[in-house]
């Protein structure tokens, strides 16, 4: 479960942030390369 959200919506969202050089996946594997993009994203702030 991703954030009570579909897989469809979980898939594109973490699409997006690989697009955006926030992160890579590898299977079941998420590695976070901006942090700082993620706290943002999280905070609602797109600064």
């Amino acid at each position: 479960e991703f954030a009570g959200t579909t897989l469809h919506t979980a898939s594109r969202t973490v699409a997006a942030w690989e697009k955006a050089g926030i992160l890579t996946s590898s299977g079941r594997r998420l590695t976070i390369h901006d942090p700082g993009a993620v706290r943002r994203l999280a905070e609602g702030r797109a600064d």
